[in-house]
């Protein structure tokens, strides 16, 4: 530890030199613990001043030093920092004053504004009983001191004690606030207590404390929850009357739905007639009211929807997405099919999931004959094929037990998956199609299949098992040393599978040797796992508390999971080791991903661990795999139980309503976490603003953009803010969003990418002069600025139509002494393309190249690409053969498909074949031709005499030859 706090000083004596440079946490909470253990205040103190040289002294630091042996001190280490005003963060420093205040100060030295905030921080930094402790020291009966020691009850799940200082509060009068009754409502629901709930409201009402929003909605979920739909009239007939209160679309569409899942429809289409009155022109609204109708199955009120909302303003690609799958679901498949058409004249931006929805409409259905019909007729319409459109019509196919179909159809997914990066087939439909060749033993078509998909993805462990299992399954190693030997890629789980031999799998994944000792981890020893660990057991015990824990770690984070879970049980089967409580959450995580859902669920029962890990690492898995039904029951469960006490599990729940684009739950998730007294943190306000923005409800992001700057226990940086100020922009909310770009300045301090962050929202406000100012600041600030920093000015002064700016701006670049790269030239030539000054954009760069700059084929590409929107296409023409020149010299450029698709066409219908053909020929030298020219006179001529020559053409392209012009 001496030598590893030696080399991090000199570390940090460097890092101010290196701006985005930062120390690894777990480094310096090693280092900080062994100097607490066992150093003296002046050396802590000096580390820590050098350390705030690079990053803030902050909390975790400030805890890492309390539980040493130099806690006792640490207060005074830290004021000497302040003293010599270094950096401490607020978080930090609030910890430190309570801290103080409850182990050496009297109470009522505190603000009585104060002691509310002291006791619930005391409570989370030292526990129930040091809470206790200081309300009884604090001596203060006011309803803000209750109603803090009563979150703190609430948010430990500690039923009696709520109860119990609840009704104390009632005795003294002081239960006057409906939030004091939501915090006890929310624990009724915990407990599945539902008629309490009901109980609480009528209390309320008797006592004139005048129930919230909030209040309401429990009671309606408390009678969802029961199946009281008698209760619930009532309580609808109430809200209707209660003008002072807002309910929104929202909250009548939640309730409808509660009324339709329990079997009465008509009450249903009630509560959504006024939703429909309250949602104005709200597209969210409008998409869940059509989704609500169309489980109703009234096809005329979906359509009459429809074009409300269509009178409100123009339908986005989400909105027909929800639409196509309500008709699809209701049978509508010639009205889906007609929409489709409406879309693609709607002049929204092209988007293959719009096509997608109708092919899983049909597929789903069992009609994959239908998609894969549509499907060709949108392609032979110059729709560009995808593979996750075949991809869905295969999985149609294997539904309805048309494997040679299923499979032809994930040939055409996996021979276009290349050209669309982030594309990966079904795990579900691969492994039916595999199991079906299996079965076949047909190993010639089993080995195309593997080596095509591997063009995509690894072939994997999951793979090879389904073949194993497989007829096939004798002769799957033959199989898969041919794709060894033609080099495919075939990742490490296979290859151990493959090999129980461990020796054997290293030899295959790694080649050359490795010095192996006690101490010494590297990412092949991850291969040796049980061997060695069965060579540290025979020589020391130990292993399990120092080694064990790193490699299971290391094993989860390459994804090796079903190593780390061999490694997990094979530590429990030592005597020395019994499987604890501590390990249950992770094994429960290792076997869901190992062995799926079905084994996670059989192991969560078995262990029969309550505790709120064990529920939170399977709410994880239901979250991660998206099933919705599964993660919101488990939560009801945890919440009964009174372990729903982590902000982590709300935001997981929040999360999945966002993946599920139900934007308004989020921030009813944040309301109820407020009222049971679980702090939200930082992802939960993040979560909730992306909402907010998503739903384009500003209101609601006023308050929390509020409620941020109350939160002095939570750290917000300056990208918060930032992030905040373009979700307001983009809403049309430029004065807030100013607003929210002042709060980032203020926190930026030195991070360049925060300068350059706020340098583009200012340009895209219009404000050159703030532009010019922060363009300095961070000159002055970071000490000079990088080629990003001058690529992201350049972009901002072309957008503000500062063109001569821009170029002085590039001199000054070119005089700057930084490296060389095309980025920053190119960045000036796509602003001039953006504002329709091509010929100004080229004269740039040829100006460029007589000053000796070599030219790149992407600066040409940019420049063509200008000249296909300002229509002059013999100039694109000439600009993309000068790329195209280039092209052979860079490696992994290539033409824009759209670019090269107009000019294709163009040439196709004004060139002769002669140009055409020599074009082609430049094209050749880049990437086979694919697509390249569907119509026109002299494409068949053009395509044989490209064959004669030799010239590379792909088997599509081939194909063209058999059509007729």
């Amino acid at each position: 530890m001496q030598k590893a706090m030696q080399c991090m000083e000199k570390a940090l004596q460097l890092g101010p030199q290196h701006k985005r440079w930062a120390p690894k946490r777990a480094v310096i909470s090693n280092i900080l613990r062994w100097l607490g253990d066992n150093g003296d205040i002046d050396q802590v103190y000096e580390f820590l001043k050098l350390m705030s040289r690079v990053v803030q002294v902050n909390k975790s630091v400030y805890l890492t030093l309390k539980a040493s042996k130099l806690g006792k001190d640490i207060n005074v280490i830290l004021q000497r920092l302040k003293d010599d005003n270094i950096a401490i963060d607020e978080e930090t420093s609030e910890l430190m004053r309570v801290l103080e205040w409850t182990n050496c100060k009297p109470v009522e030295d505190i603000a009585s504004s104060d002691l509310p905030l002291h006791l619930d921080l005391v409570g989370k930094v030292h526990g129930i009983a040091a809470a206790e402790k200081f309300f009884e020291e604090a001596n203060d009966d006011s309803a803000k001191m209750y109603n803090s020691l009563l979150n703190v009850y609430v948010q430990g799940g500690y039923e009696d004690k709520s109860l119990a200082v609840f009704e104390k509060m009632k005795e003294m009068g002081i239960a006057l606030n409906p939030h004091t009754y939501n915090k006890v409502m929310s624990l009724y629901l915990k407990n599945r207590l539902a008629d309490k709930v009901l109980d609480l409201l009528s209390e309320m009402q008797e006592r004139g404390v005048s129930p919230n929003d909030v209040s309401y909605k429990m009671c309606l979920k408390a009678c969802a929850l029961n199946s009281d739909f008698d209760s619930m009239d009532k309580l609808v007939k109430a809200i209707t009357d209660q003008h002072h209160l807002s309910f929104d679309w929202s909250t009548y569409t939640t309730v409808a739905n509660y009324y339709i899942d329990g079997g009465h429809p008509e009450k249903g289409i009630s509560c959504l007639k006024i939703a429909e009155n309250t949602v104005h022109d709200h597209p969210v609204g409008y998409n869940f009211l059509v989704t609500s109708y169309t489980k109703l199955g009234d096809f005329t009120k979906v359509t009459e929807l429809w074009q409300k909302q269509k009178d409100c303003k123009s339908h986005s690609n989400d909105d027909y997405m929800v639409m196509l799958g309500s008709l699809m679901k209701l049978y509508m498949f010639e009205q889906a099919e007609e929409l489709l058409e409406e879309w693609r004249s709607s002049g929204n931006a092209y988007n293959h999931q719009v096509v997608g929805t109708v092919l899983s409409g049909y597929a789903q259905k069992g009609l994959a004959e239908k998609a894969e019909k549509l499907l060709e007729d949108q392609i032979s319409i110059n729709q560009t094929p995808d593979p996750m459109s075949w991809g869905i019509i295969s999985e149609g196919y294997v539904e309805c037990q048309n494997m040679q179909k299923a499979l032809q159809c994930m040939e055409k997914a996996l021979q276009l998956g290349p050209q669309h990066k982030g594309w990966v087939p079904k795990r579900t439909v691969i492994s039916k199609i595999l199991s079906w060749l299996g079965d076949n033993e047909d190993s010639d078509q089993v080995y195309e299949l593997l080596k095509l998909m591997s063009r995509v993805v690894p072939v994997n462990k999951k793979s090879y098992l389904t073949l194993k299992a497989s007829k096939l399954g004798k002769d799957i190693n033959v199989i898969f040393e041919r794709l060894k030997d033609d080099n495919i890629d075939i990742d490490e789980e296979t290859i151990w599978e493959r090999n129980p031999n461990f020796i054997t799998a290293i030899c295959e994944v790694y080649y050359g040797v490795v010095w192996l000792h006690v101490g010494f981890f590297s990412p092949l020893v991850l291969f040796f796992v049980i061997p060695l660990l069965e060579h540290y057991f025979a020589e020391d015990n130990s292993v399990f508390e120092s080694d064990v824990p790193k490699i299971i770690r290391d094993l989860r984070k390459r994804k090796l999971f079903d190593r780390a879970l061999e490694v997990l049980e094979w530590t429990n089967r030592k005597p020395v080791r019994h499987t604890n409580s501590s390990d249950l959450p992770l094994h429960l995580d290792l076997v869901g991903k190992v062995h799926g859902i079905a084994a996670a669920e059989k192991f969560f029962e078995e262990a029969n661990d309550q505790s709120e890990k064990m529920y939170n690492s399977l709410l994880n898995f239901y979250v991660q795999g998206i099933l919705v039904d599964k993660s919101l029951s488990l939560f009801e469960k945890m919440k009964e139980m009174g372990i729903a006490s982590s902000p982590r599990t709300y935001n997981k729940i929040m999360s999945l309503y966002l993946k599920n684009r139900l934007a308004d739950k989020p921030l009813d998730l944040l309301s109820e976490m407020q009222d049971k007294g679980v702090s939200p943190d930082e992802v939960s306000y993040k979560i909730c603003l992306k909402a907010c923005a998503f739903a384009s409800d500003f209101d609601s992001m006023d308050k929390l953009v509020k409620a941020l700057k109350d939160q002095h226990q939570l750290s917000f940086d300056w990208f918060t803010y930032a992030t905040i100020a373009n979700y307001y922009l983009d809403g049309g909310h430029p004065k807030k969003a100013i607003s929210c770009l002042q709060i980032a300045e203020d926190m930026v301090h030195n991070n360049p990418v925060g300068y350059n962050f706020l340098i583009s929202s200012y340009a895209k406000l219009g404000d050159f002069t703030k532009v010019t100012e922060l363009w300095q600041k961070q000159k002055d600030v970071c000490k000079s600025h990088s080629n990003h920093d001058y690529m992201v000015m350049l972009s901002s002064l072309t957008k503000l139509d500062m063109f001569e700016q821009a170029e002085g701006l590039l001199e000054e670049w070119k005089a700057s002494g930084n490296e060389f790269t095309h980025g920053v030239v190119d960045a000036l030539l796509s602003g001039y393309v953006h504002k329709g000054l091509v010929e100004k954009a080229e004269k740039l760069l040829e100006d460029q190249i007589s000053k000796n700059m070599t030219p790149v084929p992407i600066s040409w590409g940019i420049i063509s690409e200008g000249y296909i929107n300002c229509q002059n296409m013999q100039k694109a023409v000439q600009c993309m053969e000068k790329a195209l020149q280039l092209g052979p010299q860079h490696e992994g450029w290539a033409p824009k498909h759209a670019v090269m698709s107009n000019i294709l066409t163009w040439l196709s219908q004004h060139g002769d074949s002669d140009q055409v053909h020599e074009f082609l020929k430049l094209m050749s030298r880049v990437a086979p031709m694919k697509d390249s020219c569907k119509h026109g006179k002299v494409v068949n001529a053009i395509l044989q005499r490209l064959k004669d020559d030799n010239i590379d053409v792909d088997e599509e392209t081939s194909k063209l030859m058999s059509v007729e012009t």
